[in-house]
C-alpha cells in the first residue's frame, strides 16, 4: 500500500475519478439491461392481457346485438324485417367468432383455454336453439 501513498494527488485523483467511472459504467450498464428487461415483460403484458380485454369488448357488444336483434326478432310480423334483422344476427355472430378466436390466441392458462373451448361448445349449442326459434318466428308471421 506504500506505492500508493508515493503517488502525487494529482495521480490519486484522476485513479479514484477512473474507479468511480467505472462503477457509474457498470450500474449503467446494469441498468440498461433491467429496462431491456422490463420493456420486453411490459410488451408481453400488453400482448396478453390488455389487447384481449378490447376484444371482450367487441365480444360483449356482438352478443348484445345478437340479443336485441333476437328481440326484434320475436316481435316482428313482417317477413321481410325477419330476414334483415337475421342478416344482422349473423355478421354479429361473425364478429363474435372473429374477436373469440383472435382471443383465443393470446390466452397462456389451461382453465382459459378450457374456458374458451367450452364458449365455442356453447355458442354451437346456441346457435342451434336460435335456428329452431328462428323458423318458429316465420311460422308465425306466415300464419299471420
Amino acid at each position: 500500500m506504500k506505492w500508493f501513498y508515493n503517488l502525487k494527488i494529482g495521480t490519486k485523483l484522476i485513479l479514484g475519478f477512473v474507479v468511480v467511472a467505472l462503477i457509474a459504467g457498470g450500474i449503467g450498464v446494469m441498468g440498461v439491461i433491467n429496462i431491456q428487461t422490463v420493456d420486453r415483460q411490459d410488451t408481453y403484458l400488453y400482448e396478453k392481457m390488455t389487447v384481449p380485454l378490447g376484444e371482450l369488448i367487441f365480444m360483449t357488444q356482438a352478443l348484445m346485438g345478437i340479443t336485441n336483434n333476437v328481440d326484434d326478432i320475436i316481435l316482428s310480423s313482417n317477413a321481410e324485417e325477419i330476414s334483415r334483422l337475421e342478416a344482422a344476427i349473423q355478421e354479429e355472430n361473425n364478429r363474435f367468432d372473429t374477436n373469440l378466436k383472435s382471443f383465443q390466441t393470446t390466452l397462456f392458462s389451461e382453465e382459459g383455454k378450457k374456458l374458451v373451448e367450452d364458449t365455442f361448445v356453447q355458442l354451437v349449442l346456441l346457435e342451434i336453439r336460435f335456428n329452431s326459434s328462428l323458423s318458429d318466428c316465420r311460422k308465425v308471421s306466415l300464419a299471420a
